[in-house]
């Protein structure tokens, strides 16, 4: 535990210390925030009426955060040199995975956490009173719903950056995939004739949540030093 915090910290500082890195977050954090916590709370406060609508604005979008930084994962490290430098830390490669991976999540639920505290205050201020919508309760559960759907974009994002040798091609990969899989979503509870709801929303976040974890054990079971370092390279011989 203590070395995927460590890795998890490595990549925050790296994010929030390299300016050119920095500056692309704050760029799609500030679309986030601009789009989802004020534009569309300005224009229809009652938006959190509908379940839907917000688990879409503080959910789903800021998945999208999380697949774009986790394409940079390895992809980017390749394209700036020091891959093998990391490989060669005697960090295990599941911290290595992990720690990764929760820095993407990290950022996509702080995103999420912005964007809807800047919708409640536009919200607030355009209807002159708080939404009644708007609980503590349904707030937990988008952002329940928001970390299980940004770990399913982050892990197959990551997947994505160990197989791709350049960090922008990753990175459009991943974002067209988040948009795919949203689609998909949609598609599958419309076939199950689920309408989110305050009530259904919870289970959509639980199997959201659920389906995300066993895309990080399978993640993880499948992460191995040797491909992301040569993806199309043969394995390492057995010892001995």
């Amino acid at each position: 535990m203590t070395d995927v915090v460590t890795v998890l910290r490595k990549e925050l500082a790296e994010l929030f210390g390299d300016r050119h890195s920095v500056y692309g977050a704050m760029i799609q954090t500030a679309i986030l925030v601009a789009l989802c916590g004020v534009v569309v709370p300005l224009d229809r406060p009652t938006v959190w009426r509908d379940a839907g609508a917000v688990a879409m604005l503080y959910g789903v979008f800021p998945a999208v955060l999380a697949a774009t930084f986790a394409a940079d994962a390895f992809a980017g490290e390749r394209e700036r040199r020091t891959l093998e430098t990391v490989l060669a830390t005697p960090i295990a490669a599941r911290s290595l995975f992990l720690g990764k991976l929760a820095a993407a999540v990290a950022l996509a639920l702080l995103g999420a956490l912005v964007a809807m505290t800047t919708g409640a205050i536009s919200a607030t201020a355009a209807a002159g009173a708080l939404p009644p919508a708007l609980t503590a309760r349904h707030a937990a559960m988008i952002l329940l719903g928001a970390t299980g759907y940004a770990t399913l974009t982050a892990v197959l994002a990551t997947q994505i950056s160990m197989r791709v040798a350049v960090a922008r091609t990753a990175q459009q990969a991943a974002s067209m995939l988040s948009i795919a899989i949203t689609a998909g979503l949609a598609l599958v509870l419309r076939r199950l004739h689920v309408d989110l709801d305050w009530d259904t929303l919870p289970r959509v976040a639980g199997a959201m949540v659920a389906l995300g974890a066993a895309l990080v054990v399978g993640g993880d079971g499948g992460f191995r030093r040797h491909r992301i370092f040569d993806p199309d390279g043969p394995p390492p011989p057995p010892p001995g």
